[in-house]
């Protein structure tokens, strides 16, 4: 259960228990970006459920239905500016777990929006809630 998205990506290789999963492959860095992003916190809240007020179970069965595959395989430069922003966010958090990183939280958010092509008003419903 989670008010947010809270996906991380583990240099250290870490094992993980049942409260968490874990993801392998190529092209982490984009999914970590897309899985984080408001597009995926406004989707997860129509398909997920919830057992408190805003707090969502993050499970398997609904972060699968997140339409990211057509993205992830995209070698638009959209994609390379993600894995950069990421690479950003990772460095400064290493350094200091308390940096803020909203500005390049917000810029990801943007990059997804336009990767999956919505307008301003589609923008303005995911940003509303």
């Amino acid at each position: 259960m989670s008010e947010l998205p809270s996906f991380c990506l583990d240099k250290d290789k870490f094992y993980v228990n049942q409260t968490a999963y874990m993801m392998t492959g190529n092209r982490l860095k984009v999914i970590l970006s897309v899985l984080n992003s408001k597009i995926s916190w406004w989707y997860i809240q129509h398909i997920a459920y919830s057992l408190s007020k805003n707090a969502y179970r993050w499970i398997k069965q609904y972060v699968e239905l997140i339409p990211i595959s057509k993205l992830i395989l995209s070698k638009d430069d959209k994609i390379i500016k993600l894995q950069q922003l990421v690479d950003q966010i990772s460095k400064l958090k290493s350094q200091n777990p308390l940096k803020g990183t909203s500005e390049y939280e917000e810029e990801i958010d943007e990059l997804v929006y336009q990767l999956y092509e919505l307008t301003r008003d589609e923008i303005k419903i995911v940003e509303e809630k």
